[in-house]
């Protein structure tokens, strides 16, 4: 292989600038970004200021699972929905090395503050790394017990440690193995920078839409009850309601749409894409001819979360 190649065709594809150095890793907003598919799919994050623990069952292939999101140090409260962003970033560096056959990892990674921030959109001011010293504060103060390990239940902060080996902004994050090892296991959804700019209810609805309809499915419904559940609100019923209602006035979801259908005496929840993909009438086998096929789009990427009937 010329010197000049990654070593693999998804690094080729991923950075086909890469030259063979070690030079630092720098992401690139608009092709980088990842998200962790359980930080998309369900709250390990409060989605507003909190300080009381949160925990959400749930049941997925037929199994019951949890997630527990508690504060280490109540003053200081768990990771918002908002927060997780820097997990992105995260969740991006370690897909880089995932795909980086050979690099070094050793449970920890360092980044420059203005580099999160840039990756993040934002500027570079005291204010910005005033917010960003707080996010980074709630991060390592969450402590998570959930199921959704490979080896059965597990707890881990979503930050294990941060800190500033010198002045010169650069900051070493520890991160938890959990995280990692879902990294491995290509968990992990694309997702669009324009996310950035969403906050509380809309990035969540976000991150639902992108999991959910993975890359064939059309729509995803659930119903407003379950959704206040999974979703982790605080928020009573009607007002959770209502807020979903606004959003969906709104329509600032990219790539997708909200809505609130009624049927019969429940309301749903509905995500769908705003340009709906379909699939082939047809697929051809080599030396097979053509073979019929169903066009109704099914999931193929991502499973998609079920609940348990209501009481």
């Amino acid at each position: 292989m010329p010197p000049d190649e990654p070593p693999n065709r998804r690094m080729r594809r991923a950075y086909p600038n890469w030259d063979g150095s070690e030079r630092p890793w720098t992401p690139d907003p608009t092709t980088d970004l990842r998200e962790l598919v359980a930080f998309a799919k369900f709250p390990f994050a409060a989605l507003a200021p909190r300080t009381a623990p949160l925990r959400y069952q749930f049941w997925q292939r037929g199994r019951a699972h949890f997630v527990e999101a508690t504060p280490v140090n109540p003053d200081i409260g768990l990771a918002t929905v908002a927060d997780l962003d820097v997990m992105v970033v995260v969740a991006a560096y370690l897909t880089w090395l995932h795909d980086h056959d050979g690099a070094p990892y050793d449970g920890t990674l360092t980044l420059r503050a203005a580099a999160i921030l840039q990756t993040l959109g934002k500027t570079s001011g005291g204010a910005q790394h005033r917010d960003l010293h707080a996010t980074l504060a709630r991060l390592t103060n969450t402590e998570i017990t959930t199921s959704l390990g490979a080896y059965g239940d597990t707890s881990f902060r979503l930050l294990q440690h941060v800190r500033a080996p010198n002045d010169k902004g650069a900051l070493t994050l520890t991160i938890a193995s959990w995280l990692w090892t879902e990294v491995q296991a290509e968990r992990i959804v694309k997702i669009d920078p324009v996310a950035f700019t969403l906050r509380g209810l809309e990035r969540r609805l976000y991150s639902w839409a992108r999991v959910h309809l993975g890359a064939v499915r059309n729509e995803w419904r659930v119903s407003v009850p379950r959704a206040h559940a999974a979703i982790a609100s605080q928020d009573a019923l009607r007002k959770f309601r209502s807020r979903l209602a606004q959003v969906a006035a709104r329509q600032r979801l990219p790539h997708f749409l909200v809505q609130l259908e009624r049927g019969g005496p429940n309301t749903d929840l509905v995500l769908s894409r705003r340009a709906p993909v379909t699939a082939p009438n047809e697929i051809r086998l080599t030396g097979l001819g053509a073979v019929d096929r169903e066009t109704t789009p099914t999931e193929t990427v991502f499973s998609p979360v079920t609940f348990p009937d209501d009481d």
